[in-house]
């Protein structure tokens, strides 16, 4: 057995016992977020950082555990090597800018990271469908999966435009600048 072999069996056996963590992880998440609800970072802001983590595992697992299907020499002509490539690598290469974006919006909090987030889910919404396009001619079997992935991107797109709490930590109004008195100035 060659080291790189070796590396992809233990890589594919802990991707593998992850896969069966993911239900029990959305579950403790889910009841974590629940008790965390009254905190700046808590409910569904909590939750989408699971989310996130997890659809990139997954996404990046499903290529380690498939690496030789990426290969041209996999099928023999009779497998849609370029609708593959169109499909996986620019939904994970959306899911891996998206997950960079929000670690560092949770670190920075200010509005423009925030807008930063809200293009790059739009940007993930759009790859996602149209990777899901291509997955409905060459891929049927995937169409639930990654079907219920882009139905998590439109669910946080949406949920980032108006959620209160999003507005609150991330969009907090500056109180160290005094409140402008006078006429024509709207009381608060």
């Amino acid at each position: 057995m060659t080291t790189s072999t070796a590396a992809l069996l233990y890589v594919q056996f802990h991707l593998v016992g992850l896969n069966r963590i993911f239900v029990p992880a959305a579950t403790t998440f889910a009841v974590v977020a629940i008790v965390w609800r009254k905190e700046e970072i808590g409910g569904w802001l909590f939750y989408f950082y699971y989310w996130i983590f997890a659809v990139f595992v997954i996404l990046a697992g499903d290529v380690v555990l498939h690496l030789r299907t990426f290969r041209p020499s996999y099928g023999h002509g009779a497998f849609h090597h370029g609708a593959l490539y169109l499909a996986v690598f620019p939904r994970l290469a959306a899911v891996c800018a998206l997950l960079v974006v929000a670690l560092v919006m949770l670190k920075h909090r200010t509005p423009a990271w925030l807008e930063r987030l809200r293009m790059f889910l739009l940007a993930g919404v759009v790859v996602s469908a149209l990777s899901l396009w291509i997955d409905v001619y060459f891929f049927p079997t995937t169409l639930r999966a990654n079907g219920g992935r882009l139905g998590g991107l439109i669910f946080w797109l949406l949920y980032f435009h108006f959620s209160k709490r999003v507005h609150r930590v991330f969009c907090p109004t500056d109180r160290t600048q005094p409140t402008p008195v006078g006429p024509g100035v709207p009381l608060p």
